[in-house]
């Protein structure tokens, strides 16, 4: 839509997805990139405000089924606790996996350069997107799935099946 949603045209011919892979996310980055990640690992990016697509080379074949951004760095998260970081617009990745067969769901950059992805069991991973070998595993005592995750006052804001709640940040 370029009138706010009261017209809509279909555009999912311009990404090249020929096994009609499930689209799980999509964001519009700080720097006005716009990200789609899915099933089978795939990804996309457009550098125009998705007039034209590229694909990114996701080195993880799984479901995603969330992408985060923070400056030039996204955070990509899935199934079974993959997940996987790249500091260069999605140019090039590292991956890595949290040691948990909890899928993650939802997830978020601070300012600090900090991510937090939630999901399954009440599973809570922070790490630093330029560290992601040091990372802090935490489960909400509720053992919710939780699948969507934002900052607020230095607590996360966690939403998911039994509604929202609020984890002090440490």
């Amino acid at each position: 839509s370029d009138d706010l949603g009261s017209s809509w045209q279909l555009i999912d011919g311009q990404v090249e997805n020929p096994n009609q892979y499930h689209l799980n996310s999509i964001i519009t980055a700080d720097n006005g990139y716009v990200y789609i990640v899915g099933e089978n690992g795939i990804g996309f990016t457009s550098e125009n405000n998705g007039q034209t697509w590229q694909t990114m080379d996701m080195p993880y074949d799984g479901s995603l089924f969330g992408i985060a951004s923070k400056r030039d760095s996204l955070v990509a998260f899935g199934l079974q606790g993959n997940f996987m970081v790249s500091n260069d617009n999605g140019a090039s990745w590292e991956a890595s996996n949290i040691g948990s067969s909890a899928s993650l769901l939802g997830g978020v950059i601070a300012d600090d350069m900090t991510a937090s992805l939630v999901g399954h069991a009440g599973i809570i991973v922070r790490f630093n997107v330029n560290d992601i070998s040091n990372l802090s595993l935490h489960r909400h005592p509720s053992s919710a799935v939780f699948s969507s995750v934002l900052i607020r006052d230095n607590s996360l804001v966690l939403a998911g099946q039994f509604g929202m709640t609020t984890w002090l940040v440490k």
